[in-house]
């Protein structure tokens, strides 16, 4: 997408984490969400997030091993609502396969109801590899292991 920025930061750039608090209220979050998405910023190691025209659009909340002990996990990925379907969804995940070569796994769970976040993860090449109590577990191989640095790459 025609002038799309993909940035990266820490769950203690607040301003930041409030942008993408109001994307996600917009969208997902339907039954206790602020809470929940206070557990998943506050549980991440990274925001990785887009900018188109000055604007948020979407944010990704990354940790570390949380399913294999070498992946980059998914806590969350949101796009804004008018938005979605327009590419921005695949291009913070091919930023993420490109900055994460250093771990062996990029994986994710997905809610086993929500069909559009099924379908995006197989369609960026995710494998489904499990079931645990967070949904479905997703994974993606990463090609070769090199040294990166999240903070210094941008898109």
């Amino acid at each position: 997408m025609i002038g799309l920025k993909i940035y990266v930061t820490t769950p203690s750039d607040e301003n930041i984490v409030k942008l993408c608090e109001n994307i996600c209220l917009q969208n997902h979050i339907k039954n206790g969400g602020t809470i929940r998405f206070t557990e998943l910023y506050k549980e991440s190691k990274y925001v990785l997030y887009c900018k188109l025209n000055g604007n948020i659009v979407g944010y990704m909340y990354l940790s570390e091993g949380f399913i294999f002990g070498n992946d980059i996990y998914i806590e969350q990925i949101a796009v804004k609502k008018d938005m979605q379907k327009s590419g921005i969804g695949t291009a913070m995940i091919k930023y993420l396969k490109n900055h994460s070569k250093n771990f062996k796994f990029i994986t994710s769970n997905v809610n086993p109801n929500n069909q559009m976040s099924i379908c995006f993860h197989q369609k960026n090449g995710f494998k489904q590899v499990g079931t645990n109590e967070y949904g479905l577990t997703f994974a993606y191989k990463t090609k070769s292991f090199f040294n990166h640095n999240l903070f210094k790459c941008k898109y």
